[in-house]
């Protein structure tokens, strides 16, 4: 049995080696409605950015963790739309900078 599944990619970032930061990645529609909501499944991850490096040449090493991770709302004094973001903790524990594009897998949940 298969599983729908949507990974949303943010533009890249570039941690220093031995950082660790910490940002809030948002899913929105065309009215700013966020699409994160419950009664689903979502992980975020990190894929290393190549981009810049030739062909013919070896992939560097590249380590980029979320060590935390976790759905935050802000609060409002009315209801409303949906306002969940994703709340990320991203550490290098490398020793060069790393370049990296954050993606989150949203899936249905079981």
């Amino acid at each position: 049995m298969g599983v729908s599944a949507e990974v949303h990619t943010w533009p890249q970032l570039t941690i220093a080696p031995g950082q660790q930061v910490t940002f809030v990645h948002w899913v929105v529609d065309e009215h700013g409605h966020s699409l994160i909501e419950p009664g689903r499944w979502y992980w975020m991850s990190a894929v290393p950015d190549y981009g810049d490096v030739r062909p013919d040449r070896p992939v560097p090493a590249a380590t980029i963790e979320a060590v935390a991770q976790r759905p935050v709302r802000e609060w409002r004094d009315h209801p409303g739309p949906s306002n969940t973001d994703w709340l990320v903790t991203w550490r290098n524990p490398g020793s060069t900078s790393v370049q990296f594009k954050p993606q989150l897998l949203q899936a249905a949940a079981r």
